[in-house]
């Protein structure tokens, strides 16, 4: 397709004029970061997420004073489309709080007290990128030889005692949606289920409240909170012995 007109969009360029202190920095010339343009796409489709340098200059532009460039521009239909950003940048600030949290506990453990990340449930997702600041490279070097003669595959709990990933402990994290004040402290340890009766016919307390909170993240046409709940009156209810009004 011949485009109508054939304009010289060089002839805006500026020609020998330092550049303006307010100008949009060289790091946008790429766009919305790949991670960020992928999330997003995925939450709402390609349609509603802008991320071309074009877009994220022209939506920097307005009537104020002050100059704001934008990561990206995200284009919502409804109030659901807010809820899932804004929902998408409360998760993202929680991670980074919990990365800072994490770093913090290691220097202040390994480095200022030499002492250990572990406790009872030994070494995790959470603790195995820093098992060689703890351990050293030599000592670690040899966990991962054992490691290699023992699994060569690496199929037997890949990255959970040791990782090649620093960012390994910010992946695949579990929320705590909020159900109601009797539970809401549970941190589903286990530690009530070798006593509960039904532990042995269909749940225990902490599995009912890891299906409550699971209740709690799906949608509300969603096909897994249907199949869920298709079981749920007897699974969690019926057979629970707990007091009941």
């Amino acid at each position: 397709m011949r485009p109508l007109l054939l304009p010289d969009v060089q002839a805006i360029t500026p020609s020998g004029q330092p550049p303006r202190r307010d100008r949009a920095p060289d790091s946008l010339a790429t766009g919305t970061p790949k991670l960020l343009r992928e999330d997003l796409v995925a939450l709402l489709g390609a349609a509603q997420v802008l991320t071309r340098p074009i877009d994220l200059v022209r939506f920097a532009t307005d009537a104020s004073p002050y100059r704001l460039f934008p990561k990206v521009v995200v284009i919502a239909r409804h109030a659901g489309d807010v809820r899932k950003v804004l929902g998408y940048a409360r998760l993202k600030h929680e991670i980074a709080r919990f990365d800072a949290f994490m770093r913090d506990v290691v220097e202040l453990v390994v480095d200022k007290y030499d002492g250990s990340l572990k406790a009872e449930h030994g070494t995790g997702r959470n603790i195995a990128p820093f098992m060689e600041r703890e351990w050293g490279s030599r000592l670690t070097k040899l966990m991962w030889t054992l490691k290699r003669l023992a699994d060569p595959e690496n199929i037997l709990s890949p990255g959970v005692m040791l990782t090649q990933d620093p960012a390994s402990h910010l992946k695949n994290l579990q929320t705590a949606p909020t159900i109601e004040a009797t539970v809401d402290r549970c941190i589903q340890c286990g530690y009530c289920e070798p006593v509960c009766p039904s532990r042995n016919l269909t749940t225990t307390p902490r599995q009912r409240i890891a299906l409550r909170r699971e209740t709690a993240r799906q949608a509300e046409d969603s096909p897994m909170l249907a199949a869920i709940l298709a079981d749920y009156d007897y699974d969690a209810i019926q057979t629970c012995a707990g007091d009941r009004e």
